[in-house]
């Protein structure tokens, strides 16, 4: 009774429906953080808060490069928004120096994490040099950031620290 097509009931369909898509995946299919991980981490001098920070950063860089990028601008002189750019670009790019390291400490040992970490070092590494290239022009359109945010790496990036950061209750 009550239950959708795909075992949700009434009540928990419109939760979903209400909630942003990191939420319901967040909700419905990750499992909670094993304390035994973030006693690891705290243990290891890598700050649960410094994880957290970083990936606030990357996701605040990426609203704010969507922002930016629907602005229409030619050049990032002629507006505040250019100069906020600047700074979003940098912290972006600082967030993503050895990422991988500070999850390290937040997830179980093991041959899959290693893999896990390595892409994401790789996807960072990535994401990094084109954000490097584009600090580094001149001038900065919301067409150049537009093609940064669509880039396979950037995506891939975000991806990779929503999935690593859900069993670390992030």
């Amino acid at each position: 009774g009550g239950g959708g097509g795909d075992g949700t009931s009434r009540p928990e369909r419109q939760v979903i429906a209400k909630a942003r898509p990191r939420e319901i995946f967040h909700k419905r299919w990750m499992p909670r953080p094993d304390r035994a991980w973030r006693s690891a981490g705290a243990r290891s001098g890598v700050s649960l808060a410094d994880l957290k920070a970083r990936i606030n950063v990357i996701e605040e860089g990426y609203e704010f490069f969507l922002a930016y990028a629907a602005q229409g601008l030619t050049d990032d002189a002629a507006s505040r928004a250019g100069v906020q750019l600047r700074d979003y670009l940098e912290r972006f790019g600082a967030a993503l120096d050895g990422l991988e390291e500070v999850f390290r400490p937040y997830l179980p040992a093991g041959d899959a994490t290693d893999a896990a970490l390595r892409v994401l070092k790789r996807d960072a590494g990535a994401s990094r040099a084109l954000v490097g290239l584009v600090a580094g022009r001149e001038s900065v359109s919301s067409e150049l950031i537009d093609n940064l945010n669509a880039s396979i790496h950037v995506r891939a990036l975000l991806t990779d620290v929503f999935v690593l950061a859900g069993p670390v209750g992030v």
